[in-house]
C-alpha cells in the first residue's frame, strides 16, 4: 500500500478502497478454497495519502448550458442542480412529496434498496424555485399526470 501510495499520489479515499477491493478478492479466494489462510489485508494500516480535492459546484450559466444541450436528461440534471440533493436522495424522489413549491426527501435508494436519508436535515423540505418547478410540471405532465410513485 505504500509504494502503491507514493507511486500514484493517491487520496486516503482512493487507498481505502484499495484495501477494501484487496480483501475483497482474498475473502473470495478462501470461500473458494484457493487460499488457505488469514487475509492479509486485515492488519494493512493505511498509508497518508494526499489530501482530497475541493468539490466543484456548477454556475448557473454552466447548468443552463447544460440544460440546453440535453434535453432527454434536462429534468434530472435540473433537480440535481437546482436541489442539491444526494445521488441517492435523487433515486428516490415520489411525486407524492412534490407540492409544486417545495420536494420533501422521504428516502433514499442505495443498491435499489430504499432507506431513510443519511441525516435529520436531510429530511427537511427543499424548495422548488420557478425554473425548476416548470420543468417538473412538464415532466408530471408528460409522464401522464401520475399522483404517486418515483419522479425520475
Amino acid at each position: 500500500m505504500e509504494s502503491i501510495a507514493k507511486e500514484h499520489n493517491l487520496t486516503s479515499t482512493t487507498l481505502a478502497h484499495i484495501k477494501a477491493f484487496l480483501s475483497g478478492i482474498f475473502r473470495y479466494a478462501q470461500r473458494q478454497g484457493v487460499v488457505n489462510s488469514e487475509n492479509p489485508m486485515r492488519d494493512v494500516v493505511l498509508p497518508k495519502g494526499k489530501p482530497a480535492g475541493e468539490t466543484y459546484a456548477y454556475s448557473l450559466e454552466e447548468i443552463t448550458l447544460m440544460l440546453n444541450a440535453l434535453p432527454p436528461a434536462s429534468t434530472i440534471i435540473a433537480v440535481a442542480a437546482f436541489t442539491g440533493v444526494r445521488k441517492g436522495e435523487l433515486r428516490g424522489l415520489l411525486w407524492e412529496n412534490y407540492d409544486g413549491e417545495q420536494i420533501l426527501i422521504s428516502q433514499s435508494i442505495w443498491r435499489g434498496h430504499a432507506l431513510e436519508p443519511k441525516t435529520r436535515k436531510s429530511k427537511a423540505p427543499v424548495p422548488v424555485i420557478a425554473q425548476l418547478a416548470r420543468l417538473l410540471d412538464s415532466h408530471r405532465s408528460l409522464s401522464g399526470n401520475p399522483a404517486n410513485g418515483f419522479t425520475i
